[in-house]
């Protein structure tokens, strides 16, 4: 969905390799190609079910009642860092992103495809062909790793999340009404609600709203999709040649922040229902480097940025940027850090 620069890096001490392979659904993101600013029409996509009761479900908040409970993973008001733990048997840690040493650890390590569904953080392995298993992330442990070799690598803990319409998932998109929405490894542009197929067409979903509203792209063009009709409208006043930093829904319509692929002018935009859209603000952005190398978007509307702090690559800095041009550091650290690859850290938020 979210359209990304390529990032593959590769620890080869610790035999952990990292790639950005989960792109297809992530909201937030790294720097990416452009996209344009107009979205062809989507051709209409019917529902169906595989329940013997089960009914139309446009909002995508229903046929899931055997969902586990959710479990307290984080705040979905607030930006985390999913890290790489410098411990190879336990790989990935949810930690906050101004005391990223203060973290929740036990997500495999090819689960980066992570999203908040209210307080419970919802993953996949995306590292298998054809899909796996759509899990609800309970912490094994917290901060410091224990240094028992044998402590388990094992998601068994991780109860599943049922998705009637497959039982391995190829992507995922959560909603701010806990909306659970969701492919299968044989689907071909279909996406599932419960035991609804809700969708079958040529548009993405990018992000979530309430009513049966989706930001959805296809061919990099921006749309609003309405589930109850099937039909996509054309989102206008956008610009091209930028790349998406992260989305997000408020009460009425959704927010997000496109970089400028040349100048890296951040900008946020909102986007209206009837595809009409309006610039909010823009962000004191900069980077050594060009474009950060991970941004989210806050529901305060922060722009939150991890990124190298000179071109020698020897610190990061997440920080803070408000759409009124104001800028806080949330932590820095010297590279290499003690316990964490911070230069491999993600940013993942609730919607």
């Amino acid at each position: 969905m979210t359209y990304w620069r390529a990032f593959r890096t590769q620890f080869a001490s610790f035999g952990l390799l990292l790639g950005t392979s989960f792109a297809a659904l992530t909201l937030s993101g790294c720097s990416a190609p452009e996209h344009p600013d107009f979205i062809s029409s989507v051709a209409d996509g019917g529902r169906r079910s595989i329940g013997p009761d089960a009914s139309s479900n446009p909002t995508g908040d229903a046929g899931d009642s055997n969902t586990p409970e959710p479990q307290p993973a984080g705040d979905p008001s607030t930006v985390y860092l999913l890290v790489p733990l410098l411990v190879v048997y336990t790989p990935f840690a949810l930690a906050p992103i101004d005391q990223p040493e203060v973290y929740k650890f036990g997500l495999c390590e090819f689960c980066g495809d992570a999203q908040f569904r209210g307080t419970d953080l919802l993953y996949y392995n995306n590292s298998v062909v054809g899909g796996a298993p759509l899990h609800s992330f309970v912490p094994d442990s917290t901060s410091p790793a224990p240094t028992d070799t044998s402590f388990p690598r094992s998601v068994a803990n991780d109860p599943i999340v049922p998705t009637p319409g497959c039982e391995n998932v190829t992507g995922f998109l959560t909603g701010p009404d806990r909306q659970l929405f969701y492919r299968c490894g044989d689907s071909d542009g279909a996406w599932w609600s419960g035991d609804v197929e809700e969708y079958h067409g040529g548009a993405s979903f990018l992000a979530i709203g309430t009513g049966g509203v989706i930001l959805v792209s296809e061919a990099g063009k921006y749309g609003i999709l309405d589930l109850s009709t099937r039909k996509v409208t054309p989102v206008v006043g956008l610009p091209s040649g930028v790349t998406q930093f992260g989305i997000h829904w408020t009460a009425d319509s959704f927010h997000i922040v496109l970089m400028d692929i040349i100048t890296h002018d951040a900008t946020l935009y909102e986007i209206h229902p009837d595809g009409s859209s309006v610039m909010l603000g823009t962000y004191d952005f900069s980077s050594p480097l060009g474009a950060p190398l991970w941004g989210e978007l806050a529901a305060d509307d922060t722009f939150v940025t991890v990124d190298y702090t000179d071109t020698s690559k020897t610190k990061v800095a997440i920080n803070r940027l408000g759409p009124d041009g104001s800028v806080k550091e949330a932590f820095s650290s010297k590279l290499p850090h003690a316990t964490l690859h911070l230069e491999a850290a993600r940013l993942i938020t609730g919607r």
